[in-house]
């Protein structure tokens, strides 16, 4: 069995495919790598602008979320996603054929390209859909972060920074709710107690 996750940033995907990959004995991968290596092959004219200016910035939250809206934060990461889907859908495709169980967590992991893949191997997989859309829960959990390796964090000078990035992160999860429930998708909201919606998202991929 496959499992995906996927959604926006900082709604716990990492944590689900850890605690799914602790329960299962299975091996977890986060897209990020395999992005990587997808875009080796990605030709320059796709490759979004913001990617480039994200890497001038070095990472630096300030500047990136002053200088660009919500919505065009999105659609970079949603850009993103399209671009590396090609690659991501080979992976799972070959991985379904050789029955390999393994998860797959990331916002590459789009509801908007998972009915691309072929019927045969929807059967090989299980998926869901993170989000949160609680504009102040997730910016007070910013400014009462103590994690040292945290990207909001760790590229973050200005607090006033973090509404914009809870903006982004909220108006990033209507969207993934809402194409989830087109696609007759399951998702999983991680809004209010961290450790119950966990416990329901690890449930939903068990189906228990």
């Amino acid at each position: 069995m496959i499992y995906l996750i996927g959604g926006p940033p900082r709604c716990g995907k990492t944590t689900l495919a850890e605690r799914l990959s602790e329960h299962l004995h299975i091996p977890w991968i986060p897209t990020d790598y395999l992005e990587s290596v997808v875009n080796q092959y990605i030709p320059e004219s796709e490759v979004h602008p913001l990617t480039r200016m994200r890497q001038t910035t070095h990472k630096n939250n300030d500047v990136f979320y002053r200088e660009y809206s919500a919505d065009q934060i999105i659609t970079f990461y949603r850009d993103k996603a399209k671009t590396t889907w090609p690659g991501l859908k080979a992976f799972i495709e070959y991985a379904a054929h050789e029955q390999r169980s393994f998860i797959l967590e990331g916002l590459h992991i789009d509801p908007a390209y998972l009915s691309d893949v072929p019927t045969a191997t929807t059967h090989s997989i299980r998926s869901l859909f993170l989000h949160r859309t609680n504009h102040k829960e997730i910016e007070d959990g910013f400014r009462k972060s103590k994690e040292k390796h945290d990207w909001v964090i760790e590229h973050t000078n200005n607090r006033e920074t973090f509404s914009a990035i809870a903006t982004m992160i909220s108006e990033y999860g209507v969207q993934i709710r809402e194409e989830a429930k087109e696609r007759n998708l399951p998702a999983c909201c991680m809004d209010g107690n961290f450790e119950t919606q966990m416990q329901k998202a690890l449930d939903t991929l068990l189906r228990r």
